[in-house]
């Protein structure tokens, strides 16, 4: 029987890796277990994680590890579906503001017993959640030619790129990892052509809206993926905390678009979305 692990293996150990570091599964169960969770990006390195496990070419060769991965996707899936049917925002007034969504609020209010019953039920699958991962992530860093070549990315968790309107004009603010009050301006025109950012905004805009997908140029790509991080405040900020540059664009399946990666994810947002102590901070100036 030949245990050798194969390249193709060693693609997958890195991509679960990848989507799915420590730090996440520990930041994701200790929120969950809280009852409550940041909305938006933050539970997304889960669903995309999932998305990428549910594929063919996610399936991992070597019989062990393959079974510690069903094992883990198993308990995955059922935290994910968990949260789906659990969290919310609440339906009184009270909530209607509230960025936060907790497990089962209007329980909790009408029936505390019932609610612990059920965020003791969370904390299994939590724990069984956890516990799956460092098995499979053991395996995966303590297999043949993996142990030395497996490197963690620690990437930005989030991008937001952000207008004034939904029509883009000739600025676009990028904030990293939700840090509001640190925008960093971009100009959408150079050269009367759109910039590399104009185009990353059409891309995550929304999926195949009209006049928004962008065409694959393996120079747009590049441009996309490295001139952005060049940018002084962006660079700064990725070296101070020892942040990964991610690959934001890569080639779709069909080969003929431009799609975001996620390694990071990349958001489009309105100024007037913001929290409002910041919204001063995205006046253009060079109006």
């Amino acid at each position: 029987m030949n245990n050798k692990i194969t390249l193709t293996d060693e693609e997958r150990f890195r991509t679960t890796l990848e989507l799915l570091p420590e730090r996440t599964v520990h930041e994701i169960s200790q929120a969950l277990a809280n009852g409550l969770y940041p909305p938006d990006d933050f539970i997304n390195p889960l669903s995309n994680y999932l998305r990428w496990a549910n594929t063919q070419s996610a399936y991992i060769a070597d019989p062990k590890i393959r079974k510690a991965q069903i094992e883990f996707n198993n308990i995955a899936s059922d935290v994910s579906t968990f949260r789906a049917e659990n969290f919310s925002r609440g339906d009184t007034i009270e909530y209607a503001y509230d960025p936060f969504y907790y497990l089962q609020p209007e329980l909790k209010k009408e029936s505390r017993e019932e609610w612990n019953a059920l965020q003791q039920n969370l904390i299994a699958k939590l724990l069984a959640f956890k516990a799956a991962y460092k098995k499979l992530a053991f395996l995966i860093s303590h297999t043949g030619t993996i142990t030395k070549s497996v490197t963690v990315k620690n990437y930005p968790k989030s991008i937001h790129l952000i207008t004034p309107s939904v029509a883009v004009g000739d600025t676009i603010f990028l904030v990293l990892d939700e840090q509001y009050e640190h925008p960093v301006r971009f100009a959408t025109f150079h050269n009367g052509n759109d910039t590399a950012i104009k185009k990353l905004h059409n891309i995550a805009y929304m999926a195949n809206a009209p006049g928004k997908m962008v065409p694959y140029n393996e120079g747009l790509a590049k441009s996309i993926n490295n001139d952005l991080f060049k940018k002084r405040a962006v660079k700064k900020y990725m070296q101070t905390n020892k942040l990964d540059k991610p690959t934001l664009v890569r080639k779709s399946e069909t080969g003929n678009l431009l799609v975001l990666k996620n390694d990071t994810v990349v958001k489009t947002s309105l100024i007037a979305a913001l929290p409002s102590q910041f919204q001063y901070l995205y006046k253009d100036k060079t109006q």
